[in-house]
């Protein structure tokens, strides 16, 4: 059959499968997708055509050496171009020093200097970008002569690397004034599973100090950052009179300075409130996040992100198709906002499913399974045109920094990887399988000789699979026989969205740039 032909065929459904954290790499004693047992998607790799994807750095609208991440994946996926996610601005801003004059800080500490209220900063430190922002708003408070406490979100290996990067972070605090407050672990901080349990013990530690009281820090991590049990309980920093170094209040101010939207739960929490969990809405609170969250939350941006148009979901809807998003809870945001171009209504005749993660720590339970099994029943249901499904088992194990726990969440996302495949091909349709952005290929980093817990720069997978594209070879050698590593890169994730508009006999608007694959 020619290209013509398999192009011109139409295929009910059409499948976008994102394997979350799923990148490409050589045999290394680190990368835990070659070391997990994968045969269902090996056998794709050698039975169908298989290309490889930037998937980091300028290919997703980042830095040139910056890693890939969910959020400018997801958003490049959508769009079929790069689209700046605002993280070059932040650095460009900090870098230029306009940062230092942006109006909503500015502002946050005129307000703040009145009553007399504390300044407190709320995130993650596992990102560039976040270490970036956090270091200029320390440093910025420290030339205001306003004391900036840190409530801490740990989303990295617990070692002794972590105790060394606490002793840097305390003393830029204590340079400007401040202090470390509190201190918390990811399932708490960022409530990756949609546990209303979690978000109330966030925010019962940084507005009433309820936690583990320690007057140390530095000793408690140093004496216990073999197992990490040190961080099973929230900390509360306190002074010599047992009282918590600081704590959200009335006439305060609050900024969370991650770039990605992971600690939107505790925000919601403090800015919204939730009477069921004896959550309760602080008034008169100056609240400011680096990017924007979600709409319509009472929030200062002190980076607002730009509308993308003409996205994916955005012609499909126009051309009257019907969409449907599958994800489970920690990366519904991806899914539904990021991938609809910053856009979280649904736009009509698309439906989403949210799968709910399971309660337990964010490394070591996902919904992968469950998320199969419903793409399974929907895909067989024959109502919907394009489907698009998150598999984030690789990706949430990756960021445990557990060899064996990601091999586990690989082996897993295969398990269901075959299932989905298995529906696809049932009832016709095809599928393009491909991810978002690396990580459990590489989780050892060999200078520091530690767990990687990060995202990585290396390409992604793209593979095409359909009864008729079977054997069918898109000018890749035989003699690659399904070792990806081997390939050289064949385009950008901004290519994705062309090709599915190619297959879908739609035309691409003049503003996605990128091209089809096919």
């Amino acid at each position: 059959m020619s290209k013509d032909d398999l192009l011109s065929h139409k295929y009910r459904p059409l499948v976008l499968l994102i394997l979350d954290g799923w990148g490409v790499a050589g045999a290394q004693e680190g990368n835990a997708i070659h070391l997990a047992k994968t045969p269902f998607f090996d056998e794709l790799a050698v039975k169908y055509p298989a290309l490889i994807l930037n998937a980091s750095g300028e290919a997703v609208g980042l830095g040139q050496k910056d890693p890939g991440n969910g959020q400018a994946g997801h958003l490049t996926l959508g769009a079929g171009r790069p689209v700046s996610t605002g993280l070059e601005q932040v650095n460009q801003a900090v870098k230029d020093k306009s940062f230092f004059k942006n109006t909503i800080l500015n502002n946050t500490w005129r307000q703040l200097k009145k009553p007399q209220g504390t300044l407190h900063l709320i995130g993650t430190l596992s990102a560039c970008q976040n270490e970036v922002a956090f270091g200029a708003m320390v440093e910025l408070a420290g030339r205001k002569k306003i004391k900036p406490f840190l409530h801490l979100i740990i989303d990295e290996a617990i070692d002794d690397k972590l105790a060394a990067k606490l002793t840097v972070v305390e003393a830029a605090l204590t340079k400007a004034g401040g202090a470390m407050a509190t201190l918390m672990n990811v399932t708490v901080g960022l409530n990756l599973k949609n546990d209303l349990a979690a978000t109330a013990l966030a925010y019962h530690l940084i507005t009433a100090g309820v936690g583990r009281r320690v007057g140390s820090l530095q000793k408690l991590a140093e004496k216990n950052n073999a197992d990490g049990a040190w961080l099973d309980k929230p900390i509360v920093l306190v002074g010599s009179d047992n009282k918590p170094r600081a704590v959200v209040q009335a006439g305060d101010a609050v900024i969370f300075f991650d770039y990605e939207p992971r600690a939107r739960h505790l925000l919601k929490a403090v800015v919204v409130g939730d009477s069921d969990n004896k959550i309760q809405k602080i008034s008169d609170l100056q609240t400011v996040t680096l990017n924007n969250y979600e709409n319509d939350l009472p929030a200062a941006i002190i980076f607002p992100p730009l509308a993308v148009k003409e996205t994916l979901s955005e012609v499909l809807a126009r051309a009257d198709l019907k969409q449907l998003k599958i994800s489970e809870t920690g990366k519904s945001v991806e899914v539904n906002y990021f991938f609809n171009g910053g856009r979280m209504a649904a736009w009509p005749n698309e439906e989403r499913v949210i799968v709910a993660s399971p309660a337990g720590n964010a490394a070591d339970f996902t919904a992968t399974e469950e998320v199969g099994q419903v793409a399974a029943a929907k895909i067989k249901s024959k109502i919907y045109d394009f489907i698009v499904i998150n598999l984030a088992g690789a990706d949430e194990a990756g960021h445990g920094g557990n060899l064996e726990a990601v091999k586990k969440a690989v082996e897993q996302t295969d398990q269901s990887l075959r299932q989905i495949i298995k529906a696809v091909l049932e009832v016709g349709g095809l599928a393009l399988v491909t991810a978002d952005h690396g990580q459990a290929e590489e989780m050892i980093d060999w200078q520091l000789d530690a767990p990687r817990p990060k995202h990585t720069d290396n390409p992604v997978p793209f593979l095409v699979v359909a009864k008729k594209w079977e054997g069918y070879n898109l000018g890749v050698s035989d003699a690659v026989a399904g070792d990806l590593s081997l390939l050289k890169p064949s385009g950008d994730l901004a290519d994705v969205a062309p090709t599915i508009l190619k297959l879908l006999q739609i035309e691409a608007p003049e503003q996605m740039t990128g091209h089809s694959l096919l």
